[in-house]
């Protein structure tokens, strides 16, 4: 029963997260999710905490895509 309950709150959380792009973790307990689970989460690599207090989705840098005129500006010389 309780690794079904776990279970649970790790997709909740993780559907969450998915939804809202970043949560607070104030926000997160607010709606029944247990910081240790997030603590797994983060372990495991599923999610990251960009900064204290702050959830989101781990996303490998590969996937992630910078229109030209957008990079040119991020990166002048490139």
């Amino acid at each position: 029963m309780i690794g079904s309950v776990e279970a649970s709150q790790r997709d909740f959380a993780v559907s969450l997260i998915e939804r809202h792009g970043i949560m607070r973790l104030s926000d997160l307990k607010r709606r029944g999710i247990n910081p240790a689970t997030l603590a797994r989460l983060v372990d495991e690599g599923i999610l990251q905490r960009p900064r204290e207090g702050y959830m989101n989705v781990r996303t490998p840098m590969s996937t992630l895509r910078i229109p030209w005129p957008r990079s040119q500006r991020v990166f002048p010389k490139a």
